[in-house]
């Protein structure tokens, strides 16, 4: 069988190099889409009954979503882990390859009450100017103490004054399963009337410029409990008018 680790690592050694080449001219054609949030799953086998039976993505396979997605334009990405940050090294390869290579925003939103010294580690060395911990608001007191290790704490529940069904929001965003199917969001997750295609079967580009695709999430869709915890576009929006308090302060 063909080796295949180390594939990609020539390919993403001369991408990352072309972009420092380029770091001084960097503005984008405008994309027809208009994505500008991805919503990614990686959680581990047996976070929820759900996701137990599902084919993972290998971390080459989520660091060329990360790619597509940075070539329409994304601006952030919220990655769900599941109930624990441990015993998934993908996550630290995607949350560097994100802000490293392509400058982009990372909300880590975990379903824990706990956050190991292991996980500490490796969130500090993320950059902490891109970088957000999403958590549950039950548990945001006793996670919030992570403050002091210079790591950014925040809610990630979204309540009705967020946003009232139906919802528009999907028209940024594109949602990819731990299996890499895609969804219109997170709260749709394993609907197939919401289901996009597959990451493999064809370019994002392709998937968001789709006519024919549900951009929209109506009424009638029932909601789960959280289901909508961990919305790109809102928590982006909450840490907009955040960082604009700050700059008035």
């Amino acid at each position: 069988m063909l080796e295949t680790k180390g594939f990609f690592k020539l390919p993403r050694t001369i991408r990352e190099e072309l972009r420092v080449c380029a770091e001084h001219s960097t503005v984008k054609e405008p994309h027809a889409g208009n994505i500008r949030f991805l919503w990614m799953n990686i959680a581990d086998r047996g976070t929820s009954p759900q996701l137990e039976s599902v084919t993972r993505m290998s971390a080459d396979d989520w660091l060329n979503v990360v790619d597509e997605a940075a070539s329409l334009g994304v601006c952030c990405v919220v990655i769900c882990t599941g109930e624990a940050l441990h015993g998934n090294p993908n996550l630290w390869t995607i949350c560097d390859w994100a802000q490293r290579v392509h400058g982009i925003d990372v909300g880590i939103h975990a379903r824990c009450a706990e956050v190991g010294p292991q996980e500490v580690e490796e969130l500090k060395r993320l950059d902490s100017t891109r970088t957000w911990l999403f958590v549950n608001s039950e548990v945001y007191d006793r996670l919030s103490i992570l403050e002091r290790e210079n790591i950014r704490v925040r809610i990630a529940d979204v309540c009705s004054e967020d946003h009232e069904p139906p919802c528009d929001m999907p028209d940024s965003l594109v949602f990819v399963a731990p299996d890499g199917n895609l969804y219109t969001c997170g709260l749709v997750l394993g609907n197939d009337q919401y289901r996009l295609g597959h990451i493999m079967e064809k370019p994002l580009n392709d998937v968001i410029d789709d006519p024919s695709v549900h951009r929209f999430i109506p009424k009638t869709v029932p909601h789960r409990h959280n289901g909508c915890a961990g919305c790109p576009p809102i928590l982006a929006k909450r840490m907009a008018e955040e960082a604009a308090r700050a700059a008035h302060a």
